[in-house]
This record gives C-alpha cells, sequence and structure tokens, in this order.
C-alpha cells in the first residue's frame, strides 16, 4: 500500500513507523530495473529513538552492484517528506539524469521519477538527494554504487571486498558491526565520507594498509600508507593485510581524540591460498603513467580559469559564474581557498579531473577525481577532461565563490 502524502516538512512522529534494516547489495545487469524507495524509518542512536529516512528501508541505501559500461533504469519514488532528487555522485551520466534542480523538476512528496545511468567508469560512487542535501543526508540518505571493471585484473586479488560509508552518525551511533578475519587475509575496503562537513582520518591499528584507488578508479601506484584522508563526498579503496591474528580496530583520528569505527577480530587460521606476498609488492597502472606524460605541458602553463572561495566577492558570484567548454577539452583550473575552513570542491559530470599541483608542488600519484579537498591557504591546480555535454553543476560546501 502506498504511504499517505506527509504535509509536515519536518515532521518526528514515530508511531507506525518501521525500524531501519540492514542494506542489501543488488547485482545489477544490463538493461535491468530497479525500484528505489524513499521512505521515513525509525533507527535507535545510542539511547535515543529517531525519525530519519532511508532508500528502500535502511541506513544506508542498498548497494547498487553494476558492470563497467552498462546501462540500468532506477525508479524512485519518493514517499518522505520533503521534495527530492536523486544525483549519483561522480557517475557520468547523461545530463537530464544528474538528479539535481538545474537538471529535472523535484519529485514531489508522493511522485516518481525515472533514472536512466550509464556505468563508463570503474570504481566506488554514491548516491544521495540534492535538494536540502544538508538535512538530507543527515537523515540517513546516502547509498553506494560498486562499478565492477571489465579487465578481470583492473584491481590486484583480494579474498574480500567491504564497502563502508563513513558519516557522523558512526561517531554518534557508536561502531560498524564487528566481523572476523583470517590472519594472512587480505580485504578490500571501498571507504565514501557521506558527511556534511567533516575530513575523516582513517586508519588501521593492527594491520597493514595500501591504498590502490580514489574517486574513479585505480591510482596511478599502488602506496602502503598509515590513513587516509578523505573530505566530504571523496572515496578511497583500500586494501589491507591481516598480517597477525588478534584484534584489530579501523580508527577515525582527528586532532582531539580518536574513534574506535570497527572491531576485527582475526583469527589465528591461516588464508589458504594467502594473497599477502602479492601484496606486499605494490602495483603501477600503465593507464595512470600514460596521463603522466600527458599532463606535462599543463604543469607550467598559466590557469584557464581561477576560482576563489572567499567572502566579499569582487567578481562573478555563485551562479552568475557561467563557463563554456567544448566535449574534448582540457581545461586548466586553479582552485584558492582564501577562507578559515577547509573545502571540499566537486564538478559533476562534465567530465573527470586529475590533481595537478598543490600550492605549486606537483601531485605524486594521480588518480582520476570529481572531488578534490582545498584546505585554508591552499591553493590547487586541476586538469578537467571534458566528456559529457550539458549543464553542470560545480560547487563546494560553504560561502560565496569568486572568478577572477
Amino acid at each position: 500500500m502506498t504511504a499517505p502524502p506527509r504535509t509536515d516538512p519536518f515532521a518526528r512522529e514515530i508511531a507506525g513507523l518501521p525500524l531501519s534494516g540492514q542494506p542489501e547489495i543488488v547485482e545489477l545487469s544490463h538493461g535491468d530495473a530497479f525500484d528505489l524507495r524513499i521512505d521515513p524509518v525509525v533507527k535507535r542512536i545510542g539511547e535515543a529513538t529517531a525519525q530519519m529516512l532511508a532508500y528502500n528501508g535502511s541506513i544506508p541505501g542498498p548497494t547498487l552492484k553494476v558492470r563497467q559500461g552498462s546501462e540500468v533504469i532506477v525508479n524512485v519514488a519518493n514517499q518522505g517528506d520533503l521534495e527530492a532528487t536523486v544525483h549519483w555522485h561522480g557517475v557520468r551520466v547523461e545530463n537530464r539524469f544528474d538528479g539535481t534542480h538545474e537538471t529535472q523538476a523535484p519529485i514531489p512528496i508522493g511522485g516518481n521519477f525515472t533514472y536512466r545511468l550509464q556505468f563508463p567508469d570503474p570504481g566506488v560512487y554514491w548516491y544521495q538527494p540534492h535538494i536540502r542535501e544538508d538535512r538530507a543526508r543527515e537523515m540517513g540518505l546516502y547509498g553506494n554504487i560498486l562499478v565492477v571493471p571489465t579487465d578481470g585484473e583492473y584491481w590486484a586479488p583480494v579474498d574480500r571486498e567491504l564497502l563502508l560509508t563513513l558519516d557522523d552518525l558512526l561517531l554518534e551511533d557508536g561502531q560498524i558491526a564487528p566481523f572476523n578475519a583470517r590472519f594472512g587475509e587480505v580485504l578490500r575496503l571501498y571507504l565514501t565520507n557521506t558527511a556534511n562537513t567533516r575530513v575523516f582520518h582513517i586508519g588501521l591499528h593492527g594491520a597493514q594498509m595500501k591504498l590502490v584507488g580514489g574517486d574513479r578508479g585505480r591510482c596511478e601506484r599502488e602506496e602502503f600508507v598509515d590513513e587516509v584522508v578523505l573530505a566530504p563526498s571523496e572515496r578511497a579503496v583500500v586494501d589491507v593485510l591481516f598480517d597477525k591474528p588478534g584484534r584489530i580496530t579501523l580508527e577515525h583520528r582527528d586532532s582531539e581524540r580518536c574513534y574506535a569505527l570497527a572491531a576485527i577480530t582475526v583469527s589465528e587460521d591461516w588464508a589458504v591460498p594467502s594473497l599477502a606476498p602479492q601484496f606486499e609488492f605494490p602495483r603501477a597502472s600503465a593507464d595512470m603513467a600514460a596521463e603522466r606524460q600527458r599532463i606535462g605541458p599543463f604543469l607550467a602553463a598559466a590557469p584557464d580559469k581561477t576560482l576563489a572561495f572567499a567572502i566579499g566577492a569582487t567578481g562573478a558570484e555563485n551562479r552568475a559564474i557561467g563557463w563554456r567548454f567544448q566535449v574534448g577539452d582540457r581545461v586548466k583550473l586553479r582552485l584558492v581557498n582564501e577562507m578559515d575552513s577547509n573545502h571540499p570542491f566537486h564538478i559533476h559530470g562534465a567530465g573527470r579531473f586529475l590533481i595537478l599541483a598543490r600550492d605549486g608542488q606537483a601531485e605524486a600519484n594521480l588518480v582520476w577525481k570529481d572531488t578534490v579537498l582545498v584546505r585554508t591557504g591552499q591553493t590547487v591546480d586541476l586538469l578537467l577532461d571534458v566528456t559529457d555535454p550539458g549543464l553542470w553543476m560545480a560547487h563546494r560546501h560553504g560561502r560565496t565563490t569568486r572568478q577572477h
């Protein structure tokens, strides 16, 4: 039975609402259709019980697992408490299905909208509202998309894969459910920061971590790391080797304290066959090495466009900034953060970009991205590869931007 439309845009009544469930992994083949529903649910947060919003009854929503190059249809029904869209963050979709107020009319309460999605790039992506996203995400509306590469050797082999969404709710509600691993096992973690403002510093106390990918696929070089820094909307792909038995803690480390996000118990049973020897040798990406050669002329070149994050703008601001590019262009963008806070900057589906340099220092490890953290006082140069026509948004969290 279809729930009646809600008239209170910030309803908090919980009587009769279902408890939020566990997210499912939904595997979709080329041409499949999938129904995605926005509904109010009840979730326990610590000792409290609160009304929240969910995709298909779970927070996070179901993970959509698709193959690179496939196309699927997603039918969205909005039974929530305010207008909605669904934005497919990082996915290069047809412009009319980008899920913003620029590309579609909002889905009214009780309304429906059908999205046709293509997945040209491997990697981990996510979906969310793009109307009142500050509130809607905090209320539980987010979910992952895993695009499996057509090249079976794109990623190094692992024993298991796990997708984790990182949000402030994790810090308030305790931990991810504990899980077990075997001595010598290699686990791939797909990490997504769905928080509105928090930058996560993710580490594993008691295991080896290797960064293998970012927002939109694999890195130029795999590298061993102590922690991974993720700004809101950024993703990372990390391989983990459990090289000794015992208790391992997945942690968020900020300047004030360390938050335990998940407990992992590593048994003394040795994983057979073991992938540990392959883990110890970081791989390099031939396609990203080729990009390293192609970006050479852009490193010393002047930027084509400059965007400053500032208070008291003097140039064109926000929606008045009307950049025009052609499909096939490679555009050097310079981002200058003149404010007293860090800002993640996201470019919608017009294309993808590489980070060329931060404060004049060339980026050491290239990876295709759609979101970049620009720290206070920092200047970041990007190379935007324009691939898809349409009117696309580029935005960040916070105040005014201006154009030079």
